[in-house]
Order: structure tokens, then C-alpha cells, then sequence
């Protein structure tokens, strides 16, 4: 009888111990799985979705632009680095988009515009009411502009230009960049009424899914600190060999 018992509790103890490994084996794979499609997610850093509050853009290799616009300002300001630029954590989904008041001439302002990897879209912040012409020495110029600017966005494919932002003069659109086919960043410039605040942010968007999202530098420049010296515009055009007038 003491035998039997004893069989008996082992078997039980071994059924017992076979449900507690399968349950948790089972509870394992599905968190595996959670995480698997939480990690899919933020290993993709176009996705305007893979990024919550305070999270940073994570692109392991800053586009040309963004890094040129980063290095720049990092001379006046030090703590002005990529890991300083916070995520609002608010994802908005992109309206319909207006037609352009203006198609971007090509043959005149390619070389200062972004233009996808496939070469099929654009991103033109320069040519609103603007022009590039010789000076009287040969040397190119860009001449006009004003207080406003236009960011035009085109598909060559689909033979459409749309306007993707229209700016007054509190904020400014300095670089874009495209990440893919389908995704970009912008650098762009904010001013408080008065002018005397000056807030950094960068824009990623996402075309597939028609939303973007900010990240915003996690403390506020005064302007006579930093923008009497800085003129980043006018230092990235002289790199493409252009004078700002």
C-alpha cells in the first residue's frame, strides 16, 4: 500500500512538474513574440510609430545634411547633439496636401535640392521666389527670398508637387534628407514671437503611412547667443560653391 502511494504521488509530482514546464515554455514563446514584434518595430527608424516620449532618433548613420546641420551648431553650442533631440512622442497623420505655387525648376536648383535614392521624389526648400544666376565674375548666386518659405515635395513618377509645409518667419526649414523611397528628415528652426528663443527640432516622415513625428532639442537657445555668428544657410550654400545674397 506504501508503494502504491508512493507511485502514485510521483506519478503526480511528474504530471505537476510537466504542466509547470510546458506553461511556462508556452509563456515564454509568447513574450518571445511580443517582444520580437515590439524589437521589429524600433529596429526600423523610419516608422514614425517605433518612437514614444523622450526617445531619440535612432538612425546609426546621421544623412550628410542632418550631420552637417548638427556639427555646425554644435560650435556655438556644445550640448547641441542628436541625443539631446527628444521625441514629442506624438505621431500625427499627414492632411492632403496642397498643389505648389510653384514646380521646382530642375536644371537651376538641382544641386541644392533633396532628391530620393531612386531619384523619383524631391524635397525643395530654396526655390520659392528665388533664383541661382552668375554674378558678374561667373560665380553662382542665389538671389531674392523673403520673409516666408515653401517646402515643396515631388514625385517625378506621378508628375505631381505638392506643398508639404509653408513656414512665416518663425520658422525655417534649414536641411532635408531622405532616409529611403518613402521616408525623410528635415532640420528645421523655431523662434518664440519675439524672436529671442530659439528652438531646434528635427521632422521624420513617413510617406507609406502618411504620418510624422518630432523631436525637439531638450533646452531652449537664446538667439543673441548663438544666431548673431551662426548662419548655417549661408555656410552650407557656400559648400555647393553658391553665394547667399
Amino acid at each position: 500500500m506504501i508503494f502504491s502511494n508512493t507511485r502514485f504521488l510521483r506519478k503526480t509530482g511528474l504530471i505537476f512538474f510537466a504542466f509547470i514546464t510546458v506553461s511556462v515554455f508556452i509563456f515564454s514563446c509568447k513574450s518571445r513574440n511580443e517582444d520580437d514584434e515590439y524589437n521589429k518595430e524600433k529596429e526600423d527608424p523610419t516608422l514614425s510609430s517605433a518612437y514614444e516620449e523622450n526617445d531619440t532618433l535612432a538612425i546609426k548613420t546621421l544623412p550628410p545634411n542632418l550631420s552637417s546641420w548638427i556639427n555646425y551648431y554644435q560650435q556655438f553650442d556644445s550640448a547641441f547633439q542628436l541625443i539631446n533631440f527628444k521625441a514629442s512622442g506624438v505621431v500625427l497623420h499627414m492632411e492632403e496636401m496642397n498643389n505648389s505655387s510653384g514646380v521646382t525648376n530642375e536644371s537651376v536648383f538641382k544641386v541644392v535640392t533633396a532628391y530620393s535614392p531612386d531619384s523619383t521624389k524631391l524635397i525643395d526648400f530654396w526655390s520659392y521666389l528665388r533664383n541661382i544666376e552668375p554674378d558678374e565674375n561667373g560665380n553662382q548666386v542665389m538671389r531674392g527670398g523673403g520673409p516666408d518659405q515653401e517646402v515643396i515635395i515631388a514625385d517625378k513618377k506621378h508628375n505631381s508637387s505638392r506643398q508639404l509645409m509653408y513656414n512665416g518667419t518663425q520658422q525655417v526649414v534649414e536641411t532635408a534628407d531622405w532616409l529611403d523611397n518613402n521616408s525623410f528628415v528635415l532640420g528645421l528652426v523655431n523662434t518664440n514671437e519675439t524672436g529671442q528663443i530659439w528652438i531646434p527640432e528635427i521632422y521624420l516622415f513617413n510617406l507609406h503611412d502618411s504620418t510624422f513625428t518630432n523631436f525637439r532639442l531638450n533646452h531652449e537657445i537664446k538667439s543673441d547667443s548663438i544666431l548673431l555668428d551662426a548662419d548655417f544657410s549661408r555656410f552650407w550654400l557656400m559648400q555647393k560653391k553658391i553665394r547667399l545674397e
